[in-house]
């Protein structure tokens, strides 16, 4: 046998022994181990792909298993191993291999070439030797050279083209841009502008070049973040704040499985999308069960387009996922900056073009927030002789990714709280992409710059962030519907069966989304709330459970159709998209993004127009941001953040979290003036109704300015309840004490208030503010800087801000209300919404024995929450550096480019 024969076999049986050891360790859905690369490796180099020395390893990814099949192993238990494979998308002979490799088995399944449009993402290697090219180039030597700029100050990156309407390229090419560090590590902010160098990257050569405008390079002074940099004056210091858990974290991890409180998921890794969350499920308590929500979730893509129709510019049309790879872009996390100090840290590894593995540490941070907010809380004045105060302080658990995709830091947050609700939010800060102009103050400007002046010669481009989102929802099995539940408005008709004075109210319309086309949703002003139901199981009580999408940055695309960016990215013109699942269909902008047409895209998919009412569903949602860069982002934006909620809505027959006669009085006179008994109805039960802590039974969770409120029921006893909070009742007088760890965190300060009695007498509210500095966890700018050659630069601000909080307790409801005040001049302002419900009795047990409008939903028997709204009117005498201030609407307009007009741009809009 001879010695390479031998070595092959030899690792063969290492690797085959290796899997057989750890194989019932593995969960399915786990990313690929550093011993599964390698036997990709082997078993790809082994075969007959492996002949040539060209062969580069595109993407490595785990093949997802059938979902129906994965779903019946885990129910059944069973030790047998599921096949496990591997997804791989290979370059050899400029050509691009589509490889599945069974990895127990050490074969390859099918090897397909792909002969479609588009190409897949290049690798960290190729990007890094284009981007090296210029520098050995004479004519970019000679453009660096007559800007007086000294060549070993320049930093140059690769980006790639896109499609503007060109026939087959038959190339994969890239731009590269350079940019001036000379006295500052920031050298985004310091471009060389008006040169473009073209790189083939098959050939790795340079294909194009050319040097077409000169202006002054925006100077250095001013633009280095790093603290180490910083000259006085300083801003004034706050003191530490350390997160302590004396007992350690309350979640598990074993393998990629967390489980926390009542929640358990699998977190998974790809290096095309970053986080996976898998198969989340929440404890029932009542059922004592946990119970399916969210089968997946990530994102799917991350489209940017920039504004600027310059030469240098227009192709600047990001797909950040399919083009870079946003798993690919992650960095490494720091304790205390990155993730408070309580945080867990989790390592992943990928392949590197060659499919060796490469360990990429502390990826993932997993942490306990306790930012002192408020999970529920009521406090009950009305029982005379007595005060009932319950409060439950809110911890969630977050699950934190980073990714630097260039200049830009995106800071991926999955929150899940014990209410059931799962909180997804993404910070965008780092660097601003900027372009270098002749102007150095705003009155100098008679063209359009596309942006913001940020500083002399400095412009901030206008562009837009469109993270699409899939989230494949099993909301207590696979079968579910999407329903939109419209609110609309009904007049009360003269001379009707009713005798009340009011003229309308609303009541709710349902929309069951039949097939694709009815679920395209575009940012609306009609109010509704979009539910995800499973239509094959009831409450108690008859409702269907479901879980609702509550949603944040509602921007969406505003590009012209027949524009090329927006013909590969036409799925971001709507907010939400519903499709039946399909397990090829994970990645909104096609599997090959690079120089794609669109026609293997969400949109193209959506278009079949497939059935999806009470089938397995995803739902695709586009957090947005249109960005008009401002001073306030330079020379590095403070964190900017946006997303969703999804949030039980009749999921559980009641609370997850609590282990909650018409008379009329002449105020004047104290003496009854009427007395009305109209109906009489069964009185709900008082079971299950005291959210006190000491009167709960076995089984208990685990431990860890004008408001306007109107009333939708128009019989006798409701319609007049339209309530005027604070004009008819009080909001400060209605302040209650906070009570320390509770309503507030351990190290707020209490202020007490003062009002007047009816005999102008002085009463002291005790404790009715609380001040504190909360710290969650969040990050309130960072950037990290891997582009200069031999180093990286890093630096990272925790954010920390200071809250004023009261709380105000009008009969049922408890109102939250929150000023919190930023450090990067922000000022953010809050209600939270909680207490007890107002509540209808009425005689019915379950919805299939209603034949009226009850205006409201069936909660328990006898017991009907009815309809209404909070609106809270809050005066802000704005005094902007003085009292005299202009309003502005900056309005987003789209501008069609004409043909034949003075700019070479393809760009349609």
């Amino acid at each position: 046998m001879s010695a390479r024969a031998f070595n092959s076999l030899f690792f063969v049986t290492f690797i085959f022994l290796l899997v057989s050891q750890s194989i019932s360790s593995f969960h399915p859905l786990d990313p690929l181990t550093p011993s599964e690369i390698k036997t990709i490796q082997h078993t790809i180099k082994s075969s007959h792909l492996g002949s040539t020395q060209n062969l580069t390893f595109q993407y490595v990814g785990l093949d997802d298993p059938d979902k129906r099949t994965l779903l019946s192993w885990l129910s059944n238990h069973t030790k047998t191993p599921l096949p496990r494979r591997a997804f791989i998308i290979a370059r050899l002979e400029n050509q691009t291999h589509e490889i599945v490799v069974d990895i127990y088995n050490n074969f390859i399944v099918s090897d397909r070439i792909y002969n479609g449009h588009g190409y897949t993402t290049p690798t960290l290697a190729e990007l890094e030797a284009a981007g090296s090219l210029p520098f050995t180039y004479p004519s970019f030597i000679e453009s660096v050279t007559k800007r007086g700029l000294d060549m070993t100050q320049v930093v140059c990156g690769a980006y790639l083209v896109g499609w503007f309407g060109e026939e087959r390229k038959g190339k994969r090419i890239a731009k590269i841009l350079c940019h001036y560090r000379g006295g500052t590590d920031n050298f985004f902010m310091r471009p060389l502008e008006g040169v473009t160098v073209t790189v083939d990257l098959d050939a790795m050569s340079i294909m194009g070049y050319y040097d077409r405008i000169r202006v002054p390079m925006p100077k250095a002074e001013g633009t280095d973040y790093r603290a180490s940099k910083q000259k006085p004056p300083f801003a004034k210091r706050t003191n530490g704040i350390t997160v302590v858990q004396p007992d350690g974290p309350s979640f598990t991890i074993d393998g990629h499985m967390i489980r926390w409180a009542n929640w358990a998921f699998h977190l998974g890794f790809d290096a095309r999308v970053g986080p996976m969350i898998s198969l989340a499920s929440i404890y029932d308590l009542d059922k004592d069960e946990y119970r399916s929500i969210l089968y997946r979730g990530y994102i799917s893509e991350l489209f940017v387009p920039y504004m600027d129709l310059a030469e240098e510019w227009y192709y600047k049309t990001f797909f950040d996922a399919g083009e870079y790879g946003f798993g690919l872009s992650a960095v490494s996390l720091e304790r205390s900056t990155d993730c408070p100090s309580n945080a867990v840290f989790i390592d992943v590894y990928v392949a590197d073009q060659s499919s060796n593995p490469v360990k990429m540490s502390n990826i993932f941070c997993v942490f306990e927030r306790a930012a002192g907010d408020i999970m529920w809380r009521h406090t009950e004045v009305e029982i005379p002789g007595k005060v009932v105060r319950e409060v439950r302080a809110d911890v969630s658990l977050v699950v934190r990714m980073v990714a630097a995709v260039g200049n830009y830091d995106y800071v991926v947050d999955w929150e899940f709280k014990q209410s059931g609700s799962i909180k997804v939010v993404v910070g965008l800060t780092g660097i601003l992409e900027v372009k270098g102009v002749p102007y150095t103050h705003t009155n100098q400007i008679r063209e359009n710059v596309y942006g913001t002046l940020l500083a002399e010669n400095t412009v901030g481009v206008n562009h837009d962030h469109f993270l699409t989102y899939y989230l494949d929802m099993d909301i207590d099995g696979q079968d579910n519907s999407f329903i939109k539940a419209k609110m609309q408005t009904v007049r009360v008709m003269e001379g009707g069966k009713t005798s009340i004075p009011r003229k309308s109210y609303w009541t709710v319309v349902t929309e069951t989304a039949k097939t694709e086309a009815d679920a395209r949703l575009k940012p609306s002003l009609d109010p509704a709330d979009l539910l995800v139901v499973n239509p094959n199981k009831m409450t108690k009580v008859g409702n269907h459970i479901g879980y609702r999408l509550i949603g944040g940055s509602q921007a969406t695309s505003i590009l012209s159709d027949d524009d090329y960016p927006q013909i590969r990215g036409a799925y971001t013109k709507y907010q939400l998209m519903v499709t039946p699942y399909n397990r090829s269909e994970k990645w909104a902008a096609g599997v090959y993004t690079d120089q794609s047409r669109g026609d293997d895209t969400l949109a193209v998919w959506s278009q079949r127009n497939r059935a999806i009412e009470n089938r397995d569903i995803v739902l695709w949602y586009t957090v947005g941001f249109h960005h008009i860069p401002c001073q306030e982002d330079f020379p590095v934006m403070p964190t900017l953040t946006g997303g969703f909620e999804l949030r039980p809505s009749n999921f559980f027959d009641r609370n997850p979290v609590l282990k909650g006669v018409l008379v009329t009085v002449d105020l004047d006179e104290i003496v009854i003036l009427g007395f009305t008994d109209w109906i009489r109805t069964p009185m709900p039960k008082a079971e299950e109704t005291d959210y006190r802590a000491s009167k709960r039974r076995p089984p208990f969770a685990p431990r860890t300015n004008e408001p306007y409120a109107p009333y939708m029921d128009v019989s006798d006893e409701w319609y007049y309840r339209t309530f005027f909070d604070a004009g008819e009742h009080g909001l400060g007088q209605r302040g209650v004490p906070l009570e320390p760890t509770h309503d507030c965190p351990s190290n707020a300060v209490f202020i007490d208030g003062y009002v007047a009695g009816q005999s102008g007498n002085s009463i002291k509210l005790s404790n009715i503010f609380c001040v504190f500095e909360p710290s969650a966890g969040d990050i309130m700018w960072r950037h990290i800087e891997t582009e200069i050659p031999g180093e990286e630069v890093r630096e990272v601000r925790a954010g920390v801000s200071l809250g004023v909080r009261m709380v105000t307790v009008i009969a049922n409801y408890d109102n939250v209300l929150d000023w919190e005040f930023k450090q990067s001049g922000s000022i953010k302002v809050t209600v939270g919404l909680t207490g007890v419900l107002e509540v209808k009795g009425v005689p019915y047990t379950h919805t299939n024995q209603m034949r009226e409008n009850v205006h409201g939903t069936l909660l328990a028997e006898n017991t009907s929450g009815v309809n209404h709204d909070h609106f809270f009117t809050y005066y802000l005498d704005m005094d902007i550096d003085g009292p005299d201030n202009s309003y502005i609407k900056a309005k987003m307009q789209t501008v069609r480019v004409m043909e034949g007009s003075n700019t070479s741009t393809p760009r349609k809009s």
